[in-house]
């Protein structure tokens, strides 16, 4: 006859057999990445509205940069590069910098004075 230690052994040793066929079992392939592509974010997690402030630095100059606007520049503190770029893309289209702008390049001078980049491949 069996010993309750050796039943209880086997059973133990059939529930793990069991529970590892499940975990090997299960698709990965369909989980998404953890970091977010340039074209999945399209919102901007600030007020757009606020992004006015950084018009100062589009007084013409070519030498823009923190001192001449430290709100514009604490405004994107947190932000990813994309994000940042989706702020001020939205608020350039909208007009809300108050100006005509060329909006490639009043991206690229508000992004690099703040220490940010235009990412890969964004598309304002």
């Amino acid at each position: 006859m069996v010993s309750k230690a050796t039943a209880s052994l086997a059973f133990l040793l059939a529930l793990i057999l069991l529970s590892s066929t499940f975990v090997s079992c299960y698709d990965t392939s369909n989980l998404r990445p953890t970091t977010p592509s340039t074209k999945a974010r399209k919102k901007c997690p600030k007020n757009t509205l606020n992004f006015e402030i950084c018009s100062k630095l589009l007084n013409g100059e070519t030498n823009a940069d923190i001192e001449k606007c430290p709100k514009c520049c604490k405004m994107m503190e947190g932000l990813i590069d994309v994000e940042a770029a989706t702020c001020l893309c939205l608020a350039i289209k909208a007009n809300i910098l108050g100006k005509n702008l060329n909006i490639p390049l009043s991206l690229n001078l508000i992004l690099s004075a703040c220490h940010k980049k235009v990412p890969k491949g964004f598309k304002c």
